[in-house]
């Protein structure tokens, strides 16, 4: 069985200067899907030979690397305002996060928002070097930019870390750099609340992770594939999901039939 690091390594690499010199997506529409890494060699050689060379598939690479490490910390209202949002599936719904790049150290803040059309919109900034962002200690830059966010700005004070998730990353193009479909490929995802043991996910931690991000609502040539192996897209939130599993207390909405399937065993939950 091939491992999940030599299907990757047989793909052409593209730079992180070409992407960044192209629009990075920060709008779009994202479908995620959950795959065993025994599929992930035949799906991209599907994806290859229903595009031809003509788009070919490439890696992220820097320095010789394809996966990167990410460490991502939530930031939510005492009264989990965020997370409740998403779990009963509001047209508008928001999120907001810390993510550093383990490898560089380079830490941003982002929010992400979705739209009543189901687009995704992403804003971020860096976050200047030093210990580790919390909510009694955002920078004024940061305190600037969240306030830019309508829905933001009376919480600003009340935002602290509800969960923490790590996980290693591998982006893909799919075409053109500009307007190609991009890729991004988890695994070994692990998740935590703040100063807490890590939280049980079960057989979800050894599954792949695939979010597909296309600049429109057309599905790309990855989605096409995939449901062509009869993989459909699921709800999933690194957040809600690893919330939830946290605290099983709490409701898990459209997250609930996910986690009885890989996660839960004998907890009872709130559906």
């Amino acid at each position: 069985m091939i491992r999940t690091a030599d299907a990757i390594d047989r793909l052409a690499p593209v730079t992180l200067a070409e992407l960044e010199a192209t629009a990075a997506l920060l709008t779009r529409v994202d479908r995620k899907y959950l795959l065993a890494p025994s599929r992930l060699e035949d799906l991209l050689d599907r994806v290859e030979a229903s595009t031809g060379s003509r788009v070919p598939t490439r890696a992220l690479e820097i320095d010789g690397d394809r996966a990167f490490g990410y460490r991502s910390t939530y930031l939510d209202t005492p009264d989990l305002a965020f997370y409740r949002l998403a779990a009963q599936s509001r047209p508008r719904r928001i999120k907001v996060r810390t993510r550093t790049y383990t490898t560089t150290d380079a830490e941003w803040l982002e929010v992400k928002a979705r739209d009543g059309r189901e687009v995704t919109l992403k804003d971020r900034i860096e976050l200047a070097a030093g210990p580790p962002t919390t909510s009694w200690s955002l920078s004024e830059p940061a305190r600037t930019f969240l306030a830019t966010f309508p829905d933001l700005g009376p919480r600003i004070e009340t935002l602290a870390p509800t969960l923490v998730t790590t996980y290693r990353r591998t982006t893909l193009v799919c075409g053109d750099v500009e307007d190609g479909q991009r890729v991004t490929i988890d695994r070994n995802l692990r998740c935590a609340a703040p100063d807490q043991p890590q939280t049980h996910l079960g057989p979800l931690s050894d599954l792949l992770v695939i979010e597909t991000k296309s600049p429109g609502p057309r599905p790309g040539p990855f989605d096409q594939i995939l449901w062509q192996m009869h993989n459909r897209p699921v709800s999933m939130s690194k957040y809600g999901v690893g919330l939830a599993a946290t605290y099983p207390t709490l409701p898990a909405n459209k997250w609930h039939r996910l986690l009885k399937r890989y996660v839960e065993t004998e907890l009872t939950r709130t559906p």
